[in-house]
This record gives C-alpha cells, structure tokens and sequence, in this order.
C-alpha cells in the first residue's frame, strides 16, 4: 500500500505539467484566436487521462486506508475523494466543452481543476509541496 500511496504522490507532479501545458497552449489559442487544433484534443485526452489515473490510485488508497480509519481520517479520506470525483468529471469535460465553446471555457475548465488540486492536496498533506 505504501507503494501506492507514493506513486499516488509523486504523480502529482506529472498532473501538475500535463495541466500547466493545457492552460499555457488554450491561453495562446485564445489570444491567438487560433482554430482548435489535434494537439488541443490530444493535450486534453492526455489531462483526463492523467487525472483518471491520479483518480484510481487515490481511490485504491483510500479503500485501503479507510478499512482501519476512524473519526477525522475517515472524513477527511471522503472529502479528498469527493474533489477528486469533481476534478476528474471536469477533465473529461475539456475536451467536449472546448470544441463546442472555445479556448475561455476549456480555459476556465484547466484552471478550475488546477485550482481544486492544490486545494485537495493542501487538504490532506497541508500544502502542494510537502
């Protein structure tokens, strides 16, 4: 389990890149007022990708966790995997919801889920880095 539990860690930072790329390239799209491109959908399947599996192992660690967690822990472990639900419905959102309203949504979506990542890791280990 503690295996897991690492990877689960340290794949936040390929979360955190795959993320950043997103928001960096539908920025320039968007000032741009570039067309959407193969590599817009290829960037966005590669984030809900990423996320799913961040999803999985979370979720495999939790189900390990909470077998012998009480009290605080237990909610905690809830609310973790509750905004690791929202964040992963969103990534798979990009894609369809950038193609059918441009680079601002599909912009607001990365950043969005960037944003609840920071906030759900800092509500587990205390802040991004740790």
């Amino acid at each position: 389990m503690l295996l897991l539990q690492t990877i689960h860690g340290h794949w936040r930072w390929v979360l955190a890149l795959v993320a950043v790329l997103v928001i960096v390239k539908y920025a320039l799209s968007l000032i741009q007022k570039s067309r959407y491109e193969g590599i817009d959908v290829t960037l966005g399947k590669a984030f809900a990708a990423v996320v799913t599996v961040q999803f999985a192992l979370g979720l495999i660690n939790i189900v390990g966790r909470l077998s012998g967690a009480t009290g605080a822990m237990y909610r905690q472990a809830w609310e973790h995997t509750f905004t690791g639900i929202i964040i992963t419905g969103l990534a798979h959102m990009l894609v369809p919801m950038t193609r059918k309203r441009g680079y601002l949504v599909g912009l607001i979506i990365a950043l969005v889920s960037l944003l609840l990542m920071f906030v759900n890791v800092a509500t587990v280990r205390g802040g991004w880095i740790y």
